[in-house]
């Protein structure tokens, strides 16, 4: 069952983050975290083991004195041999993973790469979120977006739109590579092209309800402060290796509140209109995949299954989450008016992998100079591209384009998991760790001189594998408890604060390596 669109995306939204938590920085004992590891898990799982072997519980299972002593069923590497199992040792588990039983058809392809059995590289993994696509070039993939990021469960799936900055055309066709590079398993319900064709001159980009706006005249840029008033005018003026972020300074002395940033720009406005375009360039930082990993998910242990499977499923549950995280993440977009500034706007985080474009319309005071405030959680965001303009009404047609080929890294054509991308359904192209496809499309013959800016719009969700290390974190390390409340954010903002150098270069160096061979059938 599924929320309504409006409610899916905004409890994805909150989602979006992997985060919804209060928490408490404070020391826990070993002793006492096991008596909080509840005995009976009631959600479908299926553990993964060092060998690549899984044990598949469609009911859950129960623990006793660290052993799992319940019936499941064990498949080998190869899925080629199966026997049952009546008890099993915690200590051996590597992996667990919430899966819905409407897929339990699939729930014995699972696999991680061979290779990083070998190396033991799949047991320190720590990327993630979402599926990545790129363009492949003749040197080298491109990063272009990564989707849906945060849907975490199946109560979050929700639509997403990307622009794709470097489709590579060849005999009017656009082919892109689906990958899973992360410890997780990706529902895919629908993966389609969008072609929107207008004048040049014109860019266009994705709004938050997920359709093209025009982009004309770029407005300049009058002054750009940030928190502290210092000009941050050419890290933000242009898409390049310039980027802002929050200074480090902005988390001194901050106990007992929470910690917001700003930027205020001013734009000129030489023909007076009342209504602009904003467009930012931006990705998320790893704050809300700390909350993910470090609170929402590891303080929970073992009961995340039961948190994925069964609480996040929860209709209330989800609309307070939506109010929670709507309050905190995300960012605001005001304007001075009046002598005062005035909310018109707010974006929701778009996840930490591939820099995301995202395009604002609101109506402004006609005047001379516009004045605009961005504010957010403080290091929520880095903001490569601040761009306005005041033009974007010319004419727009948009096309969809779906799926005409999905190909396997072996060449091998799928028309059965093409199908599964082609409509908003209950089929789903379902990808685990080191999987990819090429997706091809077709273009349809272009009308006129125009222009043309190509789109990913995809639907689905994806669950994180729960880590052995998150069941038995060491409760001498701070800890901070899950809560829907304000002290979540303020704690989770200081583990950021001190973890956060090694944490992203640990992030972004681990991916899961990409098969090179077919996925197991």
């Amino acid at each position: 069952m599924k929320l309504s669109n409006t409610l899916v995306l905004l409890t994805v939204v909150l989602i979006s983050a992997c985060v919804f938590t209060t928490t408490d920085l404070h020391s826990v004992k070993k002793e006492n975290l096991k008596k909080t590891v509840r005995d009976k898990i009631n959600s479908p799982t299926k553990i993964h083991l060092q060998d690549g072997s899984v044990i598949i519980y469609p009911g859950g299972f129960t623990i006793e004195n660290g052993k799992i002593i319940t019936r499941g069923r064990r498949y080998n590497f190869a899925r080629t041999k199966s026997t049952f199992i009546h008890t099993f040792p915690m200590d051996s588990v590597e992996y667990l993973e919430y899966y819905s039983k409407n897929y339990d058809n699939l729930a014995l392809v699972s696999s991680i790469p061979g290779v990083a059995f070998g190396s033991r590289l799949a047991f320190v993994v720590i990327f993630g979120s979402c599926p990545t696509i790129y363009s492949p070039q003749i040197d080298k993939d491109i990063l272009e977006a990564e989707c849906f990021s945060y849907s975490i469960s199946p109560r979050y799936e929700v639509w997403d739109l990307d622009k794709l900055d470097h489709p590579a055309i060849k005999d009017n066709k656009i082919t892109l590579k689906i990958a899973n590079e992360a410890l997780e398993t990706h529902y895919i319900n629908q993966f389609s092209l969008v072609r929107a064709s207008h004048p040049y001159g014109y860019e266009a980009y994705p709004d938050k309800n997920n359709n093209p706006v025009l982009f004309g005249e770029k407005a300049t840029i009058l002054r750009a402060r940030d928190k502290y008033g210092d000009d941050i005018g050419v890290l933000i003026e242009d898409k390049d290796s310039l980027h802002y972020r929050s200074n480090d300074k902005i988390f001194a002395n901050t106990e007992g509140e929470i910690t917001r940033d700003r930027i205020d720009i001013s734009f000129n406005n030489p023909k007076r209109k009342d209504e602009m375009v904003l467009l930012l360039r931006l990705r998320n930082t790893l704050l809300n995949t700390v909350l993910l990993y470090d609170v929402m998910l590891a303080s929970k242990g073992i009961d995340a299954i039961d948190w994925i499977g069964e609480d996040s499923q929860n209709l209330f549950y989800a609309w307070r989450l939506h109010n929670w995280y709507g309050k905190h993440f995300g960012m605001d977009i005001e304007v001075m008016e009046d002598g005062e500034y005035k909310k018109v706007g707010h974006i929701w985080d778009s996840g930490p992998i591939a820099w995301h474009e995202q395009a604002v319309r609101f109506s402004i005071p006609a005047q001379d100079t516009i004045q605009i405030r961005l504010s957010y959680l403080a290091d929520n965001w880095v903001i490569d591209k601040i761009n306005a303009s005041f033009d974007s009404d010319a004419e727009m047609q948009i096309s969809e384009i779906s799926c005409t080929a999905l190909e396997n890294p072996m060449g091998i054509y799928s028309p059965d998991k093409r199908r599964n991308l082609t409509s908003d359904d209950d089929k789903y192209l379902v990808t685990f760790p080191g999987e990819h496809y090429l997706a091809t499309f077709d273009l349809p013959e272009a009308e006129g001189n125009r222009a043309h800016t190509y789109f990913i719009k995809s639907k689905g969700y994806y669950i994180e594998w729960i880590r052995k290390e998150w069941l038995s974190k060491s409760l001498n390390d701070t800890f901070v408890e899950f809560e829907l409340n304000d002290e979540t954010i303020i704690q989770t903002s200081k583990l950021w604060a001190m973890k956060k150098a090694s944490f992203e270069k640990m992030f972004y160096d681990m991916k899961i390596p990409l098969l090179q061979e077919a996925p197991i059938e």
